[in-house]
Protein backbone atom coordinates (compact mmCIF):
# COMPACT_ATOMS: atom_id res chain seq x y z
CA UNK A 1 0.00 0.00 0.00
CA UNK A 2 1.06 3.35 -0.66
CA UNK A 3 1.99 5.77 2.17
CA UNK A 4 0.47 8.80 2.99
CA UNK A 5 3.87 10.55 2.44
CA UNK A 6 2.91 12.97 0.14
CA UNK A 7 4.09 16.79 -0.59
CA UNK A 8 2.23 20.13 -0.56
CA UNK A 9 4.34 22.73 -2.78
CA UNK A 10 7.70 21.73 -1.32
CA UNK A 11 6.91 20.19 2.37
CA UNK A 12 6.57 17.03 2.69
CA UNK A 13 3.84 15.70 5.26
CA UNK A 14 4.14 14.23 7.77
CA UNK A 15 7.19 16.39 8.92
CA UNK A 16 9.98 14.02 9.92
CA UNK A 17 11.89 14.74 12.79
CA UNK A 18 14.75 16.98 13.35
CA UNK A 19 15.92 16.56 16.07
CA UNK A 20 14.83 18.16 19.80
CA UNK A 21 14.25 22.21 19.34
CA UNK A 22 14.79 22.06 15.59
CA UNK A 23 13.36 24.62 13.35
CA UNK A 24 10.53 24.27 11.51
CA UNK A 25 10.71 26.12 8.56
CA UNK A 26 8.48 27.03 5.43
CA UNK A 27 11.55 25.67 2.91
CA UNK A 28 9.96 27.51 -0.05
CA UNK A 29 10.29 31.27 1.95
CA UNK A 30 13.32 29.71 3.08
CA UNK A 31 14.53 29.32 -0.53
CA UNK A 32 12.69 32.69 -2.19
CA UNK A 33 14.38 34.81 0.76
CA UNK A 34 18.09 33.39 -0.41
CA UNK A 35 17.28 33.86 -3.89
CA UNK A 36 15.79 37.06 -3.68
CA UNK A 37 19.17 38.05 -1.15
CA UNK A 38 21.54 36.89 -4.06
CA UNK A 39 20.43 39.09 -6.39
CA UNK A 40 20.48 41.93 -4.02
CA UNK A 41 23.82 41.19 -3.21
CA UNK A 42 24.74 41.08 -7.18
CA UNK A 43 23.43 44.17 -7.64
CA UNK A 44 23.91 46.61 -4.72
CA UNK A 45 26.66 45.49 -3.19
CA UNK A 46 29.67 46.95 -5.34
CA UNK A 47 27.48 50.92 -5.17
CA UNK A 48 27.12 50.53 -1.56
CA UNK A 49 30.37 49.40 -0.79
CA UNK A 50 32.03 52.76 -2.01
CA UNK A 51 29.55 54.81 -0.08
CA UNK A 52 30.41 55.80 3.80
CA UNK A 53 27.61 54.19 5.77
CA UNK A 54 24.37 56.02 6.60
CA UNK A 55 25.36 56.49 10.54
CA UNK A 56 29.29 56.27 10.61
CA UNK A 57 32.09 56.03 8.51
CA UNK A 58 31.29 52.32 7.57
CA UNK A 59 29.98 51.33 4.40
CA UNK A 60 27.26 48.90 3.61
CA UNK A 61 29.54 45.76 2.12
CA UNK A 62 26.83 43.48 1.79
CA UNK A 63 23.13 44.64 1.50
CA UNK A 64 21.20 41.20 2.49
CA UNK A 65 23.64 38.85 4.57
CA UNK A 66 22.82 35.30 4.21
CA UNK A 67 22.68 35.49 8.62
CA UNK A 68 19.53 37.95 8.05
CA UNK A 69 17.66 36.56 6.24
CA UNK A 70 14.54 35.84 8.96
CA UNK A 71 11.49 33.52 7.61
CA UNK A 72 8.91 34.76 10.09
CA UNK A 73 6.85 38.02 10.60
CA UNK A 74 8.19 40.52 12.74
CA UNK A 75 5.28 41.78 13.41
CA UNK A 76 6.79 45.71 14.47
CA UNK A 77 9.59 43.91 16.06
CA UNK A 78 12.03 43.94 13.58
CA UNK A 79 14.69 46.29 15.54
CA UNK A 80 14.85 43.60 18.99
CA UNK A 81 17.34 41.13 19.09
CA UNK A 82 16.30 37.21 18.83
CA UNK A 83 16.38 36.25 22.53
CA UNK A 84 16.11 39.15 24.33
CA UNK A 85 13.08 39.84 26.31
CA UNK A 86 14.40 42.14 28.33
CA UNK A 87 13.82 45.66 27.00
CA UNK A 88 16.63 47.44 28.90
CA UNK A 89 19.34 45.61 27.04
CA UNK A 90 20.51 46.75 23.47
CA UNK A 91 17.70 45.93 21.18
CA UNK A 92 18.44 46.94 18.01
CA UNK A 93 18.93 43.84 15.28
CA UNK A 94 21.87 44.71 12.49
CA UNK A 95 20.78 45.99 9.10
CA UNK A 96 20.11 45.30 6.46
CA UNK A 97 17.96 42.49 6.96
CA UNK A 98 14.95 40.55 5.47
CA UNK A 99 12.31 39.16 6.29
CA UNK A 100 9.54 37.05 4.94
CA UNK A 101 6.19 35.48 6.25
CA UNK A 102 3.10 33.14 4.46
CA UNK A 103 -0.24 34.93 4.52
CA UNK A 104 -3.42 33.97 3.14
CA UNK A 105 -3.96 30.50 1.75
CA UNK A 106 -6.77 29.86 -0.93
CA UNK A 107 -7.92 27.18 -3.26
CA UNK A 108 -6.60 27.35 -7.35
CA UNK A 109 -9.20 26.06 -9.79
CA UNK A 110 -6.37 27.38 -12.71
CA UNK A 111 -3.85 25.26 -11.61
CA UNK A 112 -6.00 21.91 -10.09
CA UNK A 113 -6.26 18.65 -11.66
CA UNK A 114 -8.40 15.70 -11.55
CA UNK A 115 -6.22 14.58 -10.49
CA UNK A 116 -4.36 16.42 -8.28
CA UNK A 117 -5.68 20.02 -6.22
CA UNK A 118 -3.63 23.19 -5.97
CA UNK A 119 -3.62 26.13 -3.64
CA UNK A 120 -2.28 29.44 -4.09
CA UNK A 121 -0.77 31.95 -0.89
CA UNK A 122 0.43 35.17 -0.35
CA UNK A 123 4.34 35.53 1.06
CA UNK A 124 5.34 39.00 2.24
CA UNK A 125 8.84 39.93 1.85
CA UNK A 126 10.28 43.14 3.39
CA UNK A 127 13.96 44.30 3.24
CA UNK A 128 15.01 46.65 6.06
CA UNK A 129 18.01 49.11 5.43
CA UNK A 130 20.08 51.36 8.76
CA UNK A 131 18.68 54.15 9.62
CA UNK A 132 19.68 57.47 7.63
CA UNK A 133 19.24 61.01 8.58
CA UNK A 134 17.86 63.55 6.31
CA UNK A 135 18.77 65.15 4.42
CA UNK A 136 22.41 63.87 4.66
CA UNK A 137 21.93 59.76 4.27
CA UNK A 138 18.75 60.46 1.71
CA UNK A 139 20.46 62.68 -0.17
CA UNK A 140 23.04 60.49 -1.71
CA UNK A 141 20.66 57.49 -1.25
CA UNK A 142 17.31 58.34 -2.76
CA UNK A 143 17.23 56.04 -5.66
CA UNK A 144 18.07 53.12 -3.05
CA UNK A 145 14.58 51.59 -3.06
CA UNK A 146 13.42 51.58 -6.26
CA UNK A 147 16.81 50.13 -6.87
CA UNK A 148 15.74 47.31 -4.22
CA UNK A 149 12.39 46.77 -6.36
CA UNK A 150 14.25 46.94 -9.29
CA UNK A 151 16.30 44.12 -8.41
CA UNK A 152 13.38 41.77 -7.20
CA UNK A 153 11.33 42.50 -10.22
CA UNK A 154 14.54 41.15 -12.39
CA UNK A 155 14.54 38.11 -10.19
CA UNK A 156 11.19 37.09 -10.94
CA UNK A 157 11.83 37.80 -14.93
CA UNK A 158 15.35 35.77 -14.49
CA UNK A 159 14.03 32.87 -12.25
CA UNK A 160 17.35 31.13 -12.28
CA UNK A 161 20.27 31.16 -9.45
CA UNK A 162 24.00 30.29 -10.68
CA UNK A 163 24.56 28.01 -8.25
CA UNK A 164 21.32 26.25 -7.50
CA UNK A 165 21.08 23.11 -10.00
CA UNK A 166 22.35 23.45 -13.36
CA UNK A 167 19.38 24.92 -15.88
CA UNK A 168 16.68 24.59 -13.01
CA UNK A 169 14.32 27.15 -12.85
CA UNK A 170 13.68 28.85 -9.16
CA UNK A 171 9.47 26.97 -9.03
CA UNK A 172 11.00 23.08 -10.04
CA UNK A 173 13.93 23.41 -7.42
CA UNK A 174 11.87 24.69 -4.83
CA UNK A 175 8.66 22.05 -5.81
CA UNK A 176 6.04 24.93 -6.55
CA UNK A 177 4.11 25.17 -9.47
CA UNK A 178 5.19 29.01 -10.03
CA UNK A 179 5.42 32.13 -8.73
CA UNK A 180 4.91 35.84 -8.86
CA UNK A 181 5.26 39.15 -7.89
CA UNK A 182 2.14 41.21 -6.94
CA UNK A 183 3.73 44.27 -5.57
CA UNK A 184 6.91 46.40 -4.26
CA UNK A 185 6.27 48.99 -2.15
CA UNK A 186 8.50 51.43 -0.66
CA UNK A 187 8.31 52.76 3.03
CA UNK A 188 10.05 53.94 6.51
CA UNK A 189 10.19 52.61 9.66
CA UNK A 190 11.31 54.40 12.91
CA UNK A 191 12.69 51.84 15.95
CA UNK A 192 10.70 54.82 18.38
CA UNK A 193 8.33 56.75 16.73
CA UNK A 194 6.78 58.25 19.46
CA UNK A 195 9.76 59.66 20.80
CA UNK A 196 10.67 61.18 17.33
CA UNK A 197 7.06 62.67 16.45
CA UNK A 198 7.08 64.29 19.92
CA UNK A 199 10.74 65.52 19.59
CA UNK A 200 10.03 66.92 16.08
CA UNK A 201 6.69 68.36 17.10
CA UNK A 202 8.08 70.33 20.27
CA UNK A 203 11.42 71.43 18.09
CA UNK A 204 9.40 72.19 14.63
CA UNK A 205 10.74 71.76 10.94
CA UNK A 206 14.73 72.02 12.18
CA UNK A 207 14.67 68.75 14.18
CA UNK A 208 16.79 66.32 13.33
CA UNK A 209 14.92 63.50 11.41
CA UNK A 210 15.92 59.66 11.22
CA UNK A 211 14.40 56.40 9.64
CA UNK A 212 14.88 53.56 7.98
CA UNK A 213 13.94 52.45 4.42
CA UNK A 214 12.42 49.50 3.58
CA UNK A 215 10.98 47.67 0.46
CA UNK A 216 8.05 45.32 1.32
CA UNK A 217 7.04 42.88 -1.63
CA UNK A 218 3.72 40.07 -1.98
CA UNK A 219 4.42 37.03 -3.88
CA UNK A 220 1.80 34.73 -4.64
CA UNK A 221 2.96 30.93 -5.39
CA UNK A 222 0.86 28.34 -6.56
CA UNK A 223 1.29 24.57 -5.12
CA UNK A 224 0.50 21.31 -5.93
CA UNK A 225 -0.92 18.83 -3.25
CA UNK A 226 0.76 15.82 -4.67
CA UNK A 227 0.22 11.84 -4.83
CA UNK A 228 1.03 9.53 -1.90
CA UNK A 229 4.34 8.10 -1.84
CA UNK A 230 4.80 4.48 -3.57
CA UNK A 231 6.73 1.81 -1.05
CA UNK A 232 9.43 0.61 -2.61
CA UNK A 233 9.87 -2.22 -3.48
CA UNK A 234 6.01 -3.44 -2.56
CA UNK A 235 4.51 -0.78 -5.08
CA UNK A 236 7.14 -0.45 -7.18
CA UNK A 237 8.51 -3.37 -8.38
CA UNK A 238 4.94 -6.14 -8.76
CA UNK A 239 3.60 -7.07 -11.60
CA UNK A 240 -0.10 -6.48 -12.41
CA UNK A 241 -2.51 -7.35 -14.85
CA UNK A 242 -4.71 -5.03 -16.40
CA UNK A 243 -8.22 -6.31 -17.99
CA UNK A 244 -10.70 -5.03 -20.23
CA UNK A 245 -14.09 -6.12 -20.14
CA UNK A 246 -17.50 -5.39 -21.57
CA UNK A 247 -20.12 -5.08 -19.38
CA UNK A 248 -19.23 -5.05 -16.21
CA UNK A 249 -20.90 -3.51 -12.97
CA UNK A 250 -22.94 -6.80 -12.06
CA UNK A 251 -24.15 -7.79 -15.40
CA UNK A 252 -23.41 -11.94 -15.71
CA UNK A 253 -22.95 -11.69 -19.52
CA UNK A 254 -19.44 -10.36 -18.74
CA UNK A 255 -16.56 -10.79 -21.53
CA UNK A 256 -12.67 -10.39 -20.91
CA UNK A 257 -11.90 -8.69 -24.46
CA UNK A 258 -8.27 -7.85 -23.36
CA UNK A 259 -5.79 -9.08 -20.89
CA UNK A 260 -2.50 -8.04 -20.66
CA UNK A 261 0.43 -8.20 -17.84
CA UNK A 262 2.64 -4.93 -17.11
CA UNK A 263 5.83 -5.94 -15.88
CA UNK A 264 7.86 -4.68 -12.87
CA UNK A 265 10.98 -2.63 -13.54
CA UNK A 266 12.71 -5.02 -11.96
CA UNK A 267 12.19 -7.46 -15.05
CA UNK A 268 10.87 -10.20 -13.07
Amino acid sequence: MPTDTSAVGGLTLPIPAGGQDSALTDPVLVGLLDYLAHYLRASLNTKLAEMRGPTSAAAVSDVAPASRLYPWDHDGTWSRVIGTADTKLPDRLPQPAMWGWSGPETPDTTHSTIANEAVKRTLSIEWIFPELQVPDGTNNRAGLQHAVAATLWKAEERNRHETWAANAQVHETLGIMGWRILDCVPGRLQTRPQQIQQRQSQGGTGDVKRYHPCVRARIEVVERIGDRTMVDPDDVLLDFTLDMNTAENGDPDTVTVLSRIAPGPDGS
